[in-house]
């Protein structure tokens, strides 16, 4: 199985990689993340793991990633380490002029695990990561707006 999502985000890709490079913001916009443990913070480094609690499909289960490959600010790739499912994901992006181009590639094989056949996982993936991304968009945008709201605040104070 193999899904890719493409969206421009309206933001600087420094920017938009500070906000994807910190695990905990996923639960902000990837809808199946419903939590995230992690030992260190701050931005993650090559070889470094954590975990998400994820619900899809009507299941839940916890998976465990490791950190492949990372090149600030255009590409941060994971692999699964421990999960009912094999499969490895990439962030890639790049800028064009003030916005940045986001791609997001999963590639695996979702197994038995889910009671569906592949292709029918691999459009549920595809739908939800193209919703996702809008909720990306959106949530970088309400960030932006707060950090102009505050610095108008404490210019006038």
């Amino acid at each position: 199985m193999r899904v890719e999502n493409t969206r421009m985000i309206a933001r600087p890709i420094e920017e938009v990689f500070a906000f994807l490079a910190e695990p905990e913001n996923n639960e902000l916009w990837m809808s199946v993340v419903i939590g995230t443990k992690r030992a260190a913070t701050g931005p993650v480094s090559i070889g470094e793991t954590y975990q998400h609690s994820v619900k899809f499909l009507g299941r839940t289960f916890d998976v465990t990633f490791e950190v492949i490959e990372l090149e600030p600010p255009r590409r941060f790739c994971v692999r699964n380490v421990s999960g009912p499912i094999e499969f490895h994901g990439c962030y890639t992006l790049e800028s064009i002029a003030s916005q940045t181009r986001f791609t997001h590639t999963l590639e695996g094989d979702p197994g038995s695990f889910f009671r569906f056949g592949q292709s029918v996982v691999e459009r549920v993936v595809q739908r939800q990561y193209a919703a996702d991304l809008e909720t990306l968009n959106d949530v970088l945008a309400a960030v932006a707006m707060n950090q102009i709201q505050e610095s108008v605040v404490a210019d006038i104070c």
